[in-house]
């Protein structure tokens, strides 16, 4: 089970002069509130559903506009640690810490598969753009690449620690990971081919491409947020703000937007392509887990270990 986040130990106290102007936060609608930690949230393409993940071995359905309670997927035997959305919004894929990845149909909570071959819990999940590869990382320190249409895996090694976020880029074939050492690797998603590696400072928690894929975003355990040019080669903008651990990510679609959410219990709104502070949206009382826009981009949605599910009204899209 995942711990508090140590509110001492991990945040410096900055200046006052450091802080960043805190604008009047948007509205949020309050989507749910359970008993126990989300772990994650997987935003369905269309923006309607989401799935979250939490402590009670289930994945559960919500419609975001009723703000209700759809469908509660039974079959993990632990705790279940992410969710991701097929591109084509059909196929749900759950990974738990039991070691399985299981697959549902997402409209109707049934269950399709189960994919196994992982040696610990599986913490990270991404689909290729045109679905035919599920990528997985796992605290066994590998990933792997799951080839649904040709039913075949494939392992990738020469990780030194366990992984813990991965994102897929949005149009090129080939997806960043990124876990507790300081590396994200850039590999192809049909053969896992390492195209490149880039040195982070410390571990990363949380990666997401922006959608004209030229940039990659990543956050961790330094509690900043880092910008990197992947077609210039710089070196990485540094977003700062934060108080702890960046622990997700997240661009609107038209990128003008990026969201970051912390252990902080923070979400901040940064404007992109420079990386300018916007706002900071408070109303979280533990970790934020996980962060997804709505196709409009007039949405964001976020999870938090304070078992609540949160819609946030945003401007600026």
């Amino acid at each position: 089970a995942p711990r508090a986040p140590n509110r001492t130990a991990s945040r410096p106290e900055p200046e006052p002069s450091s802080k960043p102007p805190t604008q009047t936060p948007p509205a949020f609608t309050l989507l749910t509130q359970l008993s126990g930690y989300l772990r994650s949230l997987a935003l369905h393409p269309q923006g309607v559903l989401v799935a979250t993940a939490d402590n009670s071995k289930q994945v559960l359905l919500w419609h975001r506009e009723q703000q209700a309670w759809l469908k509660r997927l039974n079959g993990h035997q632990q705790i279940v640690n992410a969710v991701a959305w097929h591109p084509r919004g059909k196929v749900l894929a759950s990974a738990g810490s039991d070691g399985q990845i299981r697959l549902w149909n997402g409209l109707y909570g049934k269950q399709l598969n189960v994919l196994e071959g992982h040696h610990d819990r599986v913490l990270s999940l991404a689909w290729s753009r045109d679905g035919q590869v599920l990528v997985s990382g796992s605290r066994d320190c590998t990933v792997r690449l799951w080839n649904l249409q040709e039913k075949r895996q494939k392992t990738l090694k020469g990780y030194g620690k366990e992984v813990t976020a991965l994102a897929m880029h949005p149009y090129q074939g080939y997806f960043a990971s990124g876990g507790l050492e300081p590396l994200i690797r850039l590999r192809h998603s049909q053969t896992g081919k390492l195209l490149r590696s880039l040195r982070s400072n410390g571990g990363t928690l949380s990666l997401a491409f922006h959608p004209q894929g030229q940039l990659l975003a990543s956050g961790g355990y330094d509690a900043v947020g880092y910008l990197w040019d992947l077609e210039n080669r710089t070196d990485p903008r540094r977003l700062e703000g934060h108080d702890d651990r960046i622990s997700a990510i997240a661009f609107n679609a038209t990128g003008q937007l990026m969201a970051t959410g912390s252990w902080d219990a923070t979400i901040r709104l940064w404007q992109m392509p420079m990386g300018t502070l916007i706002t900071t949206l408070t109303g979280h009382e533990d970790v934020v887990s996980g962060l997804a826009f709505t196709p409009r981009g007039d949405r964001l949605v976020s999870s938090s270990w304070d078992g609540t599910l949160r819609s946030w009204r945003v401007e600026g899209s």
